[in-house]
């Protein structure tokens, strides 16, 4: 009969040392310098609103749905989980703007340390390469980034790697009950979470101490499988009861699959490889890993890192800053580069220093694109651009800053809809996040997240990472909603002030008549101005412009012919 795990002789490890001061500062090293790099991007994106609005309107007892009294409700939405935690947090009084931060820094830790046991228990790294692989994964830019941000990021990388670890490793009879919970937090977490956890399953393979085990500790992926498939069935059920559909309606909207898709999925992963150069370093080191005793733990977290980069091409990559669909990879490229400094294998200096060169250079290559530093020049990073933003090619710290101030924006538009008190108004809009949340305004989404109708419609031309099916404002004119566009001007436009209103509408005729398909709202619209009182964000004497339905064709056409370009 096999030993318990209480009774199983512990495996020395090589990088467990005494407890002392280095072992202590091993640790808080990384920790500090994560937390660093969280409260330097601490932010929110634009989509994480989308969820918050959701999770109110649910813990409010509205139900799960984005517009209130909706007869059918949406799931605009693909991470369930999340926006149930958010709604739970919100009972319990605490904002899900708060919420989602604390969710994820916890995450974020958690996942820092989890991967540090791993490397000294699981794997009986030396101290040097536990520690630097720890640097490692503290370091990486994209880690830090999506440690806030709002969404189920940080969440969905610490359940991936605790999974990944769960079944590689196995465990006591603590660990072994996670094979009950991970998968129901892998499949609630994202829309394809059910292919995660069965992709875990086949390329793992348990270690040495789960084959000296009997039962479940000896076999936790049949265990595994098995819950992941009833998350999977009853999350459906639940879907299919409230919703009337099997799948989330934001698969209808950002699926178009095509040749254009999965090359703009390339060209995100090259970006990724061209702009964190750590990444194709531990790729050239991987070699080394297969000569490692640990190559059957390296092998399976390659495999991991490959299934992430073939869901990033498959569905185009993401809009989003710091490449969010790959910043699950980092526990596993983490691990990868701790295994291959451990091989002690690398000529010259590395046999003389260590992994201390080798690693801390990875380490700088990780931190580097959080403050703009770029080995490789700018216009070879552009020619890989995936985006199909008017402001065409940023860098990726630059795309960042332009979606903080682009939140800053729709906050105060949100609030500013808010103060103009229409009830019955609807707003055609295509980024509908902290616009929808704070203005609690029915939208007409231009990119049919909550809008049925459109993603079920085919892919548009104006396309980009995520939005395949984004249709022009004139789209919705049968609809006859209250305004296709606002936008928000900083200074008074009203009381008379016409060379103010006038330079503001001129803003707001180029920003929705440069595209040709809007041509038929010059027939149907004109722009009124709103004042707005000092409220929060907002200072006092802004206004709202607002492009606003008329039925009455003749006055479109007069206003247009006088303050047209």
């Amino acid at each position: 009969m096999s030993k318990s795990p209480a009774t199983r002789p512990a495996v020395p490890t090589r990088g467990a040392g005494s407890p002392g001061v280095g072992a202590a500062l091993s640790v808080l090293v990384p920790l500090t310098i994560l937390l660093g790099l969280i409260w330097r991007f601490d932010f929110l994106v634009d989509d994480a609103f989308i969820a918050f609005r959701y999770a109110v309107n649910w813990a409010s007892g509205e139900g799960l749905r984005y517009h209130l009294g909706s007869a059918t409700p949406v799931e605009g939405f693909s991470d369930p989980l999340w926006v149930a935690l958010l709604a739970l947090g919100k009972l319990l009084g605490c904002a899900p703007e708060l919420a989602a931060r604390a969710l994820s820094v916890t995450c974020s830790v958690a996942c820092l340390l989890l991967l540090r046991h791993t490397l000294q228990r699981d794997l009986s790294l030396g101290a040097g390469a536990v520690f630097l692989g720890t640097l490692f994964l503290a370091t990486f830019t994209p880690a830090a980034v999506w440690a806030t941000g709002g969404l189920e990021t940080a969440a969905f990388s610490l359940a991936i790697f605790a999974s990944w670890r769960l079944l590689a490793f196995g465990g006591g009879t603590l660990e072994r009950s996670l094979a009950w919970l991970l998968p129901g937090i892998l499949v609630g977490l994202r829309v394809e979470g059910l292919a995660w956890a069965m992709g875990l399953c086949l390329i793992t393979r348990q270690g040495k101490a789960s084959r000296e085990a009997t039962g479940m500790e000896r076999n936790p992926r049949r265990t595994f499988l098995i819950a992941a498939l009833l998350a999977g069935a009853l999350l459906t059920a639940a879907r299919l009861w409230w919703f009337g559909e099997a799948v989330p309606n934001t698969v209808h909207a950002k699926s178009g699959f095509s040749l254009e898709v999965l090359q703009r999925g390339l060209r995100t992963l090259a970006s990724f490889g061209l702009v964190h150069l750590s990444v194709p370093l531990i790729a050239l080191l991987f070699p080394l890993t297969q000569r490692s005793p640990q190559r059957g733990p390296a092998r399976s977290a390659g495999l991991m890192l490959l299934g992430l980069a073939t869901w990033n091409i498959l569905v185009g990559g993401d809009w989003m800053p710091f490449f969010r669909f790959l910043a699950p990879a980092a526990p596993f490229l983490a691990l990868l580069l701790a295994i291959s400094l451990d091989a002690r294998m690398l000529p010259g200096a590395h046999r003389r220093f260590g992994p201390w060169p080798l690693g801390l250079f990875a380490c700088a290559l990780s931190l580097a694109p959080a403050f703009g530093w770029h080995p490789i020049p700018r216009e070879w990073r552009a020619a890989m651009n995936f985006r199909s933003f008017r402001t065409g090619y940023q860098t990726e710290l630059e795309r960042w800053q332009t979606g903080v101030r682009n939140v800053e924006n729709f906050t105060r538009i949100g609030l500013g809809l808010a103060q103009v008190e229409r009830s019955d108004a609807t707003l055609v809009a295509g980024a509908i996040g902290a616009l929808g949340f704070y203005s609690g305004a029915h939208i007409l989404d231009r990119n049919g997240l909550v809008e049925a109708r459109i993603a079920r419609g085919p892919v548009t031309e104006t396309r980009s990472a995520g939005h395949d099916k984004r249709v022009p404002r004139s789209f919705f004119i049968a609809d006859r909603p209250t305004w296709y566009e606002v936008l928000f001007v900083d200074h008074e436009i009203t009381g008379g002030r016409f060379d103010a209103f006038r330079r503001a509408t001129a803003i707001l005729h180029g920003r929705v008549f440069a595209d040709r398909s809007e041509a038929a709202l010059l027939d149907c619209t004109q722009a009124v101005a709103y004042p707005l009182r000092a409220e929060g964000p907002i200072p006092g004497g802004s206004s709202l412009i607002l492009l606003q339905h008329t039925d009455d064709e003749q006055i479109a056409r007069d206003f247009w012919s006088g303050f047209g370009p």
